[in-house]
C-alpha cells in the first residue's frame, strides 16, 4: 500500500517529472510532434504504442495546452500511474 501512495501522490514522482533535465525536456527540445512524443512516452512507459482512443483522447488537450511540459508531465504522470505500469512494472 505504501508503494501505491507514494506513486499517487508522493513527492518523489512529482520531484522527477519536474526535474528541469528529465526526458519530458529532452523530447520537447528535440522539436518532436506531439504525437511523436505521446507514442514515445507509451513505449518507454508501457512497453507499446498508444492505442487510437488514447491518442484520440490525448492528443487534443495537448495542443490545446498553453504550456505543452505541463500537460505532458500530467500525461506521463497517468501512465506511471496507470494499471498497465503498476502490472507490468
Amino acid at each position: 500500500m505504501g508503494q501505491a501512495f507514494q506513486m499517487i501522490s508522493g513527492p518523489t514522482v512529482n520531484e522527477l517529472l519536474a526535474e528541469k533535465e528529465n526526458r519530458v525536456s529532452r523530447l520537447l527540445a528535440g522539436g518532436k510532434s506531439n504525437r511523436e512524443i505521446v507514442e514515445e512516452l507509451h513505449w518507454t512507459a508501457l512497453t507499446r504504442a498508444p492505442s487510437r482512443e488514447e491518442l484520440d483522447s490525448l492528443l487534443p488537450g495537448l495542443d490545446a495546452a498553453k504550456d505543452r511540459r505541463v500537460e505532458l508531465e500530467d500525461i506521463l504522470w497517468g501512465l506511471l500511474n496507470s494499471k498497465d505500469f503498476v502490472f507490468r512494472r
